[in-house]
């Protein structure tokens, strides 16, 4: 008698993982993002004060030394370009989505004219550049400085791909999107598009995924932070728009970013130029001002310019010491807190202000930092890093002819 054959059998689960990976991926970049944030927004805190101080005594040395001083050009060069690495501070902050954008309707043809000359001096002379705008105003809401910044470094990596000279077209356009091109991720309607296009070396596929995340480069140590194309993608995408890229090995690349137009376009568009420092207005002020700042160079800056101004300074370290000198019968009408300070900082500060003094006049400072409950309690704002001007134009505006404290 036979016995049965024992039957044998496999038993497989098989599971799609596929979804799970993408959110782990999304995961980490997500991470990697806040990380960034986090570095961005304390870095941001100390350059701001240090711009701060340099464009507040570069604005004095010119008033000084007058158009006519053979300092005088080299000057103005240091303001220029403290106010680029303002705008530059700025624009890591909006990589972060540390600083809220300040939105208006820009016009990008005229952006671009505006632009040409600076991106023709960052283009070595082997390079040959076409400019071709719109044929109607191609108006979208923006922020002009950081548009400025999108256009500057997607040049910068053309001019990168070019080491041996070739080829750089900008052009801006306008188009219609009618849901059939899913691939783009855009919603139906009428976009401006910039386009960057380049004769370099290209971009290989393995690399081309990869190219906006942070800090990722191709380029030798010292020779690229991996900011540039992350950055332009996150300005780009805070506005509600697509930056995408087409390019092989040996035929160049293409960068086209594409913006909402403006439903405001009837709107005065704003250029994206900046405006010149205009001269400083002394012996001009009546009133005591108290200022509240942690950063020697900032304090000793800003009271100078407030007193050559003709306002009686008061001067503290943080909140703590300017509380005392309140308490004290200071007279201050008009109190300048830092955000971010020591011991009691600005909004903290505010709130033992409130329920003391109700009606004193009081300006928050800060390139970095919430501001929300203080504009709810009514203080005024005053961005970091500012000019001289600004802040003596901010100080008139508070202390108007009822100023004081009660």
């Amino acid at each position: 008698m036979t016995a049965d054959p024992v039957a044998k059998m496999l038993f497989a689960v098989a599971r799609d993982v596929t979804e799970q990976r993408a959110l782990e991926l999304q995961l980490r970049q997500s991470q990697k993002m806040d990380a960034v944030g986090q570095l961005a927004g304390g870095l941001a805190h100390d350059f701001n004060n240090l711009l701060l101080a340099i464009m507040v005594n570069t604005e004095i040395a010119q008033q000084r030394c007058g158009a006519e001083h053979e300092l005088a050009g080299h000057l103005s060069d240091i303001a220029r370009a403290s106010q680029r690495a303002s705008d530059l501070v700025k624009q890591l902050l909006a990589f972060a989505r540390r600083r809220p954008s300040q939105m208006a309707p820009l016009d990008l043809n005229k952006a671009l004219a505006s632009l040409s000359m600076m991106v023709r001096r960052l283009m070595p002379e082997n390079v040959e550049i076409n400019l071709a705008t719109a044929s109607t105003p191609a108006i979208v809401d923006a922020d002009p400085a950081q548009l400025e910044q999108v256009l500057l470094n997607l040049c910068l990596n053309a001019r990168d791909a070019m080491p041996d000279g070739g080829k750089l077209s900008i052009e801006t356009e306008t188009v219609h999107i009618d849901g059939h091109q899913p691939e783009l991720g855009l919603a139906t309607g009428r976009y401006a598009v910039i386009s960057v296009t380049d004769t370099g070396t290209g971009i290989a596929l393995d690399v081309r995924d990869r190219i906006f995340e942070p800090f990722f480069t191709t380029k030798a140590p010292g020779k690229g932070t991996g900011l540039g194309l992350a950055t332009a993608y996150a300005i780009i995408k805070q506005h509600s728009g697509v930056l995408g890229v087409e390019s092989e090995p040996g035929k160049g690349s293409k960068f086209r970013a594409y913006l909402p137009l403006s439903s405001s376009a009837a709107s005065s568009p704003a250029t994206g130029e900046l405006e010149n420092a205009p001269s400083l207005r002394l012996a001009a002020g009546k009133g005591t001002i108290l200022v509240a700042e942690d950063e020697d160079l900032v304090r000793s800056a800003v009271t100078s310019i407030l007193r050559r101004a003709g306002y009686v300074v008061l001067a503290a370290r943080d909140g703590v010491e300017a509380l005392e000198l309140l308490e004290s019968g200071c007279g201050a009408q008009l109190v300048l807190l830092d955000i971010v300070m020591p011991r009691l900082g600005g909004p903290e500060t505010l709130v033992h202000i409130r329920r003391r003094w109700p009606k004193l006049k009081v300006i928050l400072s800060s390139g970095y930092g919430d501001a929300a409950n203080a504009l709810a309690m009514g203080a005024a704002l005053l961005d970091k890093p500012y000019r001289a001007e600004e802040l003596l134009r901010r100080v008139e505006e508070e202390l108007g002819p009822e100023a004081g404290r009660d």
